[in-house]
């Protein structure tokens, strides 16, 4: 599904709601990319019913009747969104999407690092859903791309990333926060990942890449390309590619000024 803004949203929403009454299959993918005329009120569209949709006496009727309209949602894509915020996206679309498996959000630039944790966690007095909803959010994401989500720091990551179980694909480029944290806490939490990108991140060295590279064994593409801190990727992440990641396919080095043909040769004839 594609909208341009806050009234194609509640068109979709009316048209999912209508489905979902007729024992039709509501949403499965909302593509919403480029679309920066989005705001919270419009994706709040998505969760509202009509009163004849439940008993609006019974809170709890009312909020189970608002989480089946997105209970099927698999994919969201707000890619450019930059009007969304962490509070809006959070209650109204992740709390409410258990079978969400992939969240792009790249060049969401409202989105806030303290709004970001404390409603992911459900540590917010304010947020009426962490109470009336029992699903825990994005816990069963396979994909999430947060690139040049700049405002995000290492703690709002590691919200997301601590329910990492399931992942496989994580994108984090641009995102000056990431650091050899973050690549620790991917690698005590996302031991299934296949794919990583982390370009343009100049906190991450050799010691956060060799920790995850260590953990997250079935990695097959790699993007650590930089074009500052050069100095801080070398040889070392390209043995630890080649002695831990078997599987790999794909390495981007590009800006990586201090790897060398023994690095290459490592990579190479560690991995067989």
């Amino acid at each position: 599904t594609l909208a341009g803004n806050d009234r194609s949203l509640r068109t979709i929403a009316a048209l999912n709601s209508d489905a979902s009454r007729q024992g039709k299959n509501a949403i499965t993918h909302l593509n919403l990319t480029g679309a920066d005329q989005i705001t919270d009120a419009g994706l709040s569209s998505l969760v509202v019913t009509t009163t004849g949709d439940c008993d609006t006496t019974d809170a709890n009727s009312n909020e189970n009747a608002k989480t089946l309209l997105l209970s099927n949602l698999r994919e969201l894509n707000l890619r450019g969104c930059y009007r969304i915020t962490s509070r809006g996206l959070i209650q109204n679309l992740l709390r409410r999407a258990p079978k969400l498996r992939t969240l792009i959000l790249d060049g969401c630039l409202s989105l806030t690092s303290e709004s970001w944790h404390r409603h992911l966690t459900g540590n917010d007095d304010d947020d009426d859903t962490a109470a009336t909803t029992t699903t825990t959010p994005c816990k069963n994401l396979q994909h999430v791309s947060l690139s040049g989500c700049r405002q995000l720091t290492h703690e709002a990551l590691r919200a997301l990333l601590d329910r990492g179980q399931n992942l496989l694909v994580i994108n984090l480029g641009f995102v000056p926060s990431v650091s050899d944290a973050t690549l620790a806490t991917i690698g005590d939490n996302c031991p299934l990942l296949t794919e990583l990108n982390v370009e343009e991140c100049p906190k991450i060295s050799d010691v956060g890449l060799s920790s995850a590279c260590r953990r997250c064994r079935s990695l097959t593409k790699l993007n650590v390309s930089r074009s500052t801190w050069f100095f801080k990727v070398t040889d070392a992440t390209l043995l630890s590619l080649g002695e831990c990641c078997r599987d790999l396919k794909e390495v981007v080095l590009a800006g990586c000024e201090m790897i060398s043909d023994t690095g290459i040769a490592w990579l190479v004839g560690a991995g067989g």
